[in-house]
């Protein structure tokens, strides 16, 4: 079981509009302001088969100059928890994890920078405190 507490950069988003097929959510707090990780803007929308990623249902995509398309940021990979996801997002050489919360008008993504838990049991033992 993992015992360690990785730092993570929390990102508080609450919903900015609810579509048919997709929700975007605009930024609200940043536990450290000076050090944001992800895009004013997001949306979660299903996964069309699209690209060659599986094991997802969702897509979160960030908005960068006004345009949505190829700026996926992490496939949302299902945890024991409803409404719990985590993802990755590659930086440079570095892997990233996400741990995203949906909470009615609200979502949360962890950001643990330049850390990814080389074991499931280290991912889950991280999603099971969500």
């Amino acid at each position: 079981m993992f015992t360690g507490s990785p730092e993570y950069i929390r990102h508080v988003y609450k919903v900015n509009r609810a579509l048919k097929s997709y929700t975007i959510y605009e930024l609200v707090k940043v536990s450290d302001p000076g050090r944001i990780k992800l895009p004013e803007f997001v949306r979660i929308e299903p996964f069309r088969g699209k690209s060659n990623t599986s094991g997802v249902d969702y897509l979160l995509r960030g908005r960068e100059s006004n345009k949505w398309a190829n700026n996926t940021l992490t496939g949302l990979r299902n945890t024991s928890k409803g409404f719990v996801y985590y993802g990755d997002r590659k930086e440079g050489n570095k892997k990233n994890f996400l741990v995203i919360k949906l909470d009615g008008q609200s979502m949360i993504i962890d950001y643990y920078n330049s850390f990814y838990p080389g074991h499931p049991g280290i991912r889950d033992s991280i999603t099971n405190n969500y």
